[in-house]
């Protein structure tokens, strides 16, 4: 296989849907070739090298293979010499592309052997029968490129393939990526006998084979936007994205990691024996003196540090099995955040889970066996994004056999909440230069009139609604001003703040907390906005107050 890592010829739920990013969460790869998958550290990065063996031989078996090319897809089709209608123009072989199909019946992703070839050649081999396939294609950096349309037929384009409704194998040809749209098509139209017309998108204006989700990772905006009765299958809202990669399954708008009900009752993305879902998803926390609200006497703009500042939860959570049916799970490929991730070390209850900070290409990608599921914690070192996908690989103990699948980041915190007055008080408390002379923000009353802003996503928009549970967490009190005092534990609050508008930061949430009557000099709170979907992330920042 082509360096998937180096160059990156190789993207949770976050939310993290997990996520960890997370919650378009993962897909399996139980097809009749078995890939195994070892990463090798290098001086020039790390790369990913793959075998195949054979498994067991499946009855029926069919393929799909082509060329992908870069090009133009046409904004109308036209009969062509052939009688099919052409609906692309190819100019150049598209290397070091993945081509993967996911089914629409057992809803299991299925992976070729190798990347695209020097002439853009792929084939997906070995798929099982009584089944149609959708296909996506992912870069060099695992981002999803682009689903692959087949065919316009009215107001919208059917995305996938029946091969055993033909021959057995299906041969697309030149398969064109055009990048700047996010989609992909084959030159000519696929013969009527090898469409599945009841897998069809919703098209964008103007086009005829450009799916509305289609270079927008599924998100629910715009023409995007869903409101209608969701189908039961692997591409729920006919955005032409497959749930495992859509960030946005119902297309409501909010990401699955943020959205209580993303999908229809009963609907799974992850379709792997023995595991219940997978998780991949952000904390961002800051002390206020690391990233305060006023410096100066003037609004702090400096953006925060994402990849120094984020840890990242990886986790793989069992379904009622021990997590020792497997021996071992890790990723596979990846974005180029796994060049430089360290796992944050020394967390107790996982099994040769590391005591220090380490290198995770040291630990070979991989995730650490605990009680009822395998994770990781990891700061990337790298800005973490969304629509990056990790390709993770489970290895059965009793086999030996291996599963692999896709999970996509849905979101990323961008900011923390941040305080923005207290008891009306603003610049004069909460300004760095006030606040570092005890690190503490100064306060007078029984009460504290909180304001702050929430936090914001990976398009800067502020997360508001019923995306975030908002929770004071973390109070701790200090009988003296030494921090090596006395102390005792303040609980924690779920509460329900009141969400105002300010003139000058926008939306932002409002609460008044009563501190303990027990004595105390000075106490901590972290204010805290964690998604509504469990298992998912947090940000946080950390703020001292004092009582004058």
């Amino acid at each position: 296989m082509q360096n998937k890592f180096g160059s990156l010829v190789f993207g949770i739920c976050l939310g993290f849907s997990i996520l960890i990013l997370v919650t378009s969460c993962g897909q399996t790869n139980e097809s009749a070739t078995t890939t195994t998958t070892s990463i090798t550290t290098t001086a020039t990065g790390t790369s990913t090298t793959s075998s195949s063996t054979s498994s067991t031989t499946l009855a029926a078996a069919t393929s799909i293979r082509g060329s992908l090319y870069t090009g133009t897809i046409r904004a109308a089709s036209a009969l062509s010499t052939s009688g099919l209608r052409a609906q692309a123009d190819a100019s150049a072989p598209a290397p070091n592309y993945e081509i993967f199909a996911v089914g629409t019946v057992d809803n299991k992703v299925y992976f070729p052997t190798g990347l695209t070839s020097t002439d853009g050649f792929f084939i997906l081999e070995n798929l099982p029968s009584g089944e149609s396939f959708y296909l996506g294609i992912l870069n060099s950096n695992s981002e999803f490129a682009a689903p692959i349309s087949f065919v316009a037929t009215g107001d919208s384009v059917v995305m996938a393939v029946t091969p055993e409704a033909g021959s057995g194998t299906i041969d697309l040809g030149q398969v064109v990526l055009e990048a700047g749209k996010g989609a992909a098509a084959p030159t000519v139209e696929t013969p009527a006998v090898e469409q599945d017309s009841s897998s069809t998108s919703r098209v964008k204006s103007g086009e005829e084979l450009v799916p509305v989700g289609a270079g927008n990772l599924g998100r629910g905006t715009g023409e995007a936007l869903y409101s209608g009765t969701l189908k039961n299958g692997i591409d729920e809202d006919y955005d032409g994205v497959p749930d495992i990669i859509d960030i946005d399954d119902n297309g409501n708008g909010t990401v699955d990691a943020m959205d209580a009900t993303p999908r229809l009752p009963g609907r799974v993305e992850v379709n792997i024996t023995g595991v219940q879902n997978t998780n991949s998803f952000p904390d961002l926390g800051l002390q206020y003196e690391d990233y305060p609200t006023y410096i100066s006497g003037e609004i702090n703009s400096s953006p925060i540090n994402i990849g120094t500042n984020t840890v990242m939860a990886i986790e793989v959570v069992m379904n009622g099995v021990s997590p020792a049916t497997f021996s071992d799970i890790k990723i596979v490929s990846g974005p180029p955040l796994l060049l430089t991730a360290q796992v944050v070390g020394n967390h107790t209850g996982y099994e040769n889970y590391p005591n220090v900070t380490t290198a995770w290409a040291l630990e070979n990608y991989k995730l650490y066996k605990g009680s009822d599921r395998w994770s990781v914690w990891v700061t990337p070192y790298a800005t973490p994004e969304v629509g990056d996908i990790f390709k993770f690989q489970l290895t059965y103990a009793a086999t030996g056999t291996t599963v692999e699948y896709l999970s996509t980041i849905t979101y990323v915190f961008t900011d923390i909440p941040r305080l923005i007055s207290v008891n009306s008080i603003t610049i004069e408390a909460l300004n760095l230069n006030i606040y570092a002379i005890e690190n503490k923000v100064p306060y007078s009353g029984d009460s504290l009139a909180l304001r702050w802003m929430p936090p914001r996503d990976d398009q800067g928009n502020p997360l508001v609604g019923d995306k975030m549970m908002h929770i004071l967490d973390g109070i701790v009190y200090w009988r003296t001003d030494s921090p090596t005092s006395e102390s005792f534990n303040g609980g924690s609050l779920t509460i329900t703040p009141t969400q105002e508008t300010d003139p000058i930061f926008g939306p932002v949430m409002a609460y008044t907390f009563i501190p303990t009557t027990e004595a105390f000099s000075y106490f901590k709170i972290d204010i805290t906005e964690r998604s509504v979907v469990s298992s998912s992330g947090t940000t946080r920042s950390f703020v001292k107050f004092k009582k004058l």
